[in-house]
């Protein structure tokens, strides 16, 4: 994890280059590390379990972060659909948001926003 060009991003060197230039062009600093920061898990059964799993990894990016940018707040976004889940995060920008502030509005998955400072 390291901050490239204000934004938190967690990958390999060489892509950063590539995806850095379509942020650029397309995309808010926000939007951009959502894109890169993403993770998909996949419910086999029991959602409590995959619930602890993907809360578990959001306080180990939330450490991690904290020790790469210690003024940092990351925005985590949790969402189920079926049996699919996906946990974005990016850093808490007060003009940009990745995720509509009317949750209930997401008919189709159930969706989870946590801050670190929460975790």
């Amino acid at each position: 994890m390291r901050v490239v060009e204000d934004c938190l991003v967690v990958g390999k060197s060489s892509t950063v280059p590539r995806l850095v230039s379509v942020r650029a062009a397309v995309m808010d600093k926000t939007g951009y590390e959502c894109f890169v920061n993403h993770v998909h898990l996949k419910e086999s059964g029991d959602s409590a379990v995959v619930l602890g799993h993907a809360v578990a990894f959001c306080k180990r990016v939330s450490a991690e972060a904290l020790s790469v940018a210690p003024n940092r707040l990351v925005r985590f976004i949790i969402s189920k659909n079926g049996t699919d889940w996906t946990v974005h995060f990016h850093t808490l920008r007060p003009d940009e948001n990745y995720v509509s502030d009317d949750l209930e509005g997401y008919a189709e998955e159930a969706v989870l926003v946590l801050d670190s400072s929460e975790l």
